[in-house]
């Protein structure tokens, strides 16, 4: 079966949001932290994807097979927490470094379909 792309298949969850995000690659994890360990917070971000692709924890995400991915992310939704990726950071600097707005937007949405994630958290430090 298709998965369903439109807009309204991806809802913001209601407010107040509480986010967290994981940078670094943690040694012996495989994929994002436990339910039980983010309990409290309705959100929680990979981070983070740049203009050169997916590094740290949304790298990870990619290294997991789709099963496994899945499982992840029935058991965020179960305990009603949506499981997006953190674009940019003080890293990546896009618009300093000349890359197309609308390629990069392009790109970022893809990765997030691609990898069956609720949505993006832009973390824009391209002073």
């Amino acid at each position: 079966m298709p998965m369903d792309t439109s807009l309204s298949a991806r809802a913001t969850p209601a407010a107040p949001h509480f986010v967290i995000y994981s940078d670094e690659w943690v040694s012996g994890e495989d994929g994002p932290p436990a339910v039980s360990d983010v309990t409290g917070y309705n959100v929680f971000a990979l981070s983070f994807w740049l203009t050169s692709g997916p590094a740290d924890q949304a790298d990870e995400w990619t290294l997991i097979d789709s099963a496994a991915r899945a499982s992840f992310i029935s058991s965020y939704h179960d305990a009603g927490i949506s499981l997006i990726v953190t674009a940019f950071g003080s890293t990546d600097a896009p618009t300093t470094e000349g890359y197309d707005p609308t390629t990069i937007a392009n790109d970022l949405a893809a990765f997030v379909l691609e990898y069956d994630l609720d949505g993006v958290d832009i973390d824009y430090e391209d002073f």
